[in-house]
């Protein structure tokens, strides 16, 4: 009987658990990466979504949960059964506006990561955290985008420690002096 009973309050414990306020126990099946707002029939809150491979886990600490480096687990997204090195969950006490980092766990650290799709940051560096940011809020009033020809879309990088060849090669005068070598081609 005591079995039983011990039984039945464990069962009552991990149903609280699950049943709080804004917990997260599953990654997210709505699309995005990095911080996504979504306000639907299910709610409103943000999905977060990053790629991690090796990481043994990934929480999101940020102004909605006091940065707690535990609070909100993110999930193995599994597509078609198999896991794709991302993790993620849906959040609904995250909103736009609030600040975030990723903590990811691997080869027993702790670490503290900058989201890669993050679209607002609150200053340059590792010093500073990520914004949720919902692209859908802006008021393009009037204005319709207008997408360049492709011609004009071509961004070239250069390595100027790479470029070129003889004196002043490894300077970005050498490198000027053979702009008309990159735009011939």
């Amino acid at each position: 009987m005591l079995e039983s009973r011990v039984s039945f309050v464990a069962l009552l414990c991990v149903f609280a658990l699950l049943a709080r306020p804004g917990a997260v126990h599953a990654q997210s099946s709505r699309p995005g990466r990095g911080a996504t707002p979504y306000h639907d029939a299910a709610g409103t809150g943000v999905t977060f979504r990053v790629w991690a491979p090796h990481a043994a886990s990934v929480t999101v600490p940020g102004e909605f949960n006091g940065w707690s480096t535990t609070a909100t687990p993110l999930h193995h997204d599994l597509v078609d059964g198999a896991w794709n090195g991302e993790w993620s969950a849906d959040v609904p006490a995250a909103r736009p506006g609030r600040q975030y980092k990723f903590f990811v766990t691997a080869n027993g650290k702790g670490l503290w990561r900058h989201d890669p799709r993050a679209r607002k940051c609150t200053v340059s560096g590792a010093a500073g955290n990520d914004v949720v940011v919902d692209p859908t809020a802006f008021d393009w009033g009037d204005d319709a985008p207008v997408t360049p020809p492709a011609d004009d879309l071509v961004i070239y990088e250069l390595h100027v420690g790479t470029y070129g060849a003889g004196a002043g090669a490894n300077c970005f005068a050498g490198a000027a002096a053979r702009l008309d070598h990159l735009v011939a081609l």
